[in-house]
């Protein structure tokens, strides 16, 4: 983990994505979208959620580089304002999804 890990993430399911683009590509929008989930969290929350998912991991501790963003997040207001999406997928549920089922 690179930091102290307060450092907050936009995590998107794969599926929420692929919706995003459908409803996007299949709308009158045309113009850049920022997509995401809409909720950041920092990486311990990320990391907790994997553990309570497959059990403990080991972490490899880094400083923070340079330069990294602290927190960065998507404004989805538009994706639901232009084309009607909203992501359904939290990221527990994402996360349980791809450990249930790991070769997709």
């Amino acid at each position: 983990m690179y930091g102290d890990g307060e450092q907050t993430r936009d995590f998107t399911y794969v599926r929420d994505v692929v919706t995003a683009m459908r409803a996007a590509a299949r709308s009158r929008f045309t113009g850049v979208a920022n997509l995401g989930s809409g909720a950041p969290v920092s990486m311990k929350q990320a990391i907790a959620a994997v553990e309570q998912v497959i059990g403990s991991v080991a972490l490899l501790r880094r400083p923070g580089g340079n330069g990294d963003a602290r927190h960065t997040a998507a404004d989805i207001a538009l994706d639901e304002r232009e084309f009607g999406f909203r992501p359904g997928t939290e990221l527990y549920e994402g996360l349980t999804a791809m450990a249930a089922d790991p070769g997709r």
